[in-house]
């Protein structure tokens, strides 16, 4: 597979397209795979994400990331201080993103959203979504896999129990998957949704 010569950067508008899809991200997990020069990891720690784990091959020349110096230029001062201490829940993970994965597996790490923009046309997205039906992409069980990547990159969604779609903007592909939930699942998320019975007080007649 080929990496790339130079970063990518996500348009303005599949980035807002992106997050609009995904809907608030409060306190929700965040890992970003080729993450270039952190647009994205920004963009969703900016939204609420915690914490945002930003995975790239190649280190920036010159002192600190490109993604520390986004997220800098959008926190606040308290959480400014906690970055420049390393208390922060940001992470930026320089390396391979398959020696990444086997990192977090390793610790047993899940996040909500995994967002993968690879360089166009060199064999990732294939390699993603076998990843993802071997079930060694660190996704939580109702977590969702978003994948950015050309048009013209031939796409075979995974069968059951995943679920797929996709939204293009020109050139440029989203593809969303996520897990069916079980009839078992719905039900129970149901019950844990539905509001508490009210008690009775004294006197109070059936």
């Amino acid at each position: 597979m080929k990496e790339p010569k130079e970063a990518r950067p996500t348009s303005a508008k599949v980035l807002q397209a992106l997050f609009n899809i995904l809907g608030p991200l409060h306190r929700r997990s965040f890992l970003d795979l080729f993450a270039g020069t952190g647009r994205v990891s920004a963009a969703a720690w900016q939204r609420g994400a915690r914490p945002v784990v930003a995975v790239e091959l190649r280190r920036p020349k010159g002192e600190g990331g490109h993604f520390l110096e986004k997220i800098g230029e959008i926190a606040s001062e308290g959480e400014r201080r906690h970055l420049r201490n390393g208390e922060g829940e940001v992470e930026v993970f320089w390396g391979d993103v398959r020696r990444a994965l086997r990192h977090f597996r390793r610790q047993g790490r899940c996040f909500d959203v995994i967002f993968a923009d690879p360089p166009y046309q060199a064999g990732w997205v294939p390699v993603l979504l076998a990843l993802l039906v071997q079930g060694e992409l660190p996704l939580d069980s109702e977590g969702v896999l978003v994948l950015e990547h050309s048009v013209r990159e031939p796409l075979s969604p995974p069968g059951p129990p995943w679920i797929t779609s996709t939204r293009t903007y020109g050139e440029t592909a989203l593809s969303f998957f996520h897990r069916e939930r079980t009839p078992q699942e719905a039900a129970q998320n149901q019950e844990e949704d539905a509001p508490m019975p009210r008690d009775r007080g004294a006197g109070e007649e059936g």
